[in-house]
């Protein structure tokens, strides 16, 4: 049985945190561990993951000591899935622009793929939630088409972060 880790990097989400891994855990409780990566957090999410550990205690949860950024807890994510032998590494943000329920696409997707990309942009598209200012979407639209032309690839949002991982590719490709 292939075995599939949730990361969900957190800063300052004390409001929806529990909501987010409630609903996560509702998608994947038979296909799926959950990671909740708190990156330093200054406002009450410690507490609220603590109460969500008392709920699901099957959800395993990561403090960073300190704020370190986005990156950094995707990569503590990618090395918790290498070290604990993942086949598949799904991210997605706190923030409910991804939707739990796309979790299922994910894990099914063509398993032969080494990444799949989500996208708030691609015409299929149902995100919801805040909308990222207008000159944040124009740099993502250029740094996109520039990661397309280079890497002959056909992405819609490179900033996305909702994405499926092969484990073994991030292993021989990013940790060698």
């Amino acid at each position: 049985m292939l075995k599939f880790l949730i990361v969900i990097p957190i800063f300052n989400e004390e409001l929806v945190v529990a909501k987010v891994a409630t609903i996560t855990k509702k998608f994947s409780k038979t296909w799926a561990d959950i990671l909740l990566v708190n990156d330093g957090s200054t406002d009450r999410t410690r507490e609220a993951l603590d109460e969500i550990q008392i709920v699901h205690p099957d959800i395993k949860v990561h403090h960073q000591k300190i704020n370190s950024g986005y990156g950094a807890s995707l990569i503590f994510g990618f090395d918790y899935a290498i070290q604990n032998n993942y086949d598949y590494l799904i991210t997605m943000d706190c923030d409910e622009q991804h939707q739990p329920k796309d979790l299922l696409r994910f894990k099914d997707f063509d398993l032969r793929v080494d990444i799949v990309s989500g996208s708030r942009y691609a015409k299929e598209s149902k995100s919801i939630g805040i909308q990222p200012p207008v000159d944040r979407v124009e740099i993502n639209k250029r740094i996109t088409k520039k990661i397309n032309q280079k890497y002959s690839l056909n992405l819609t949002d490179s900033f996305c972060g909702f994405k499926r991982y092969s484990v073994p590719i991030l292993k021989a490709n990013i940790f060698s």
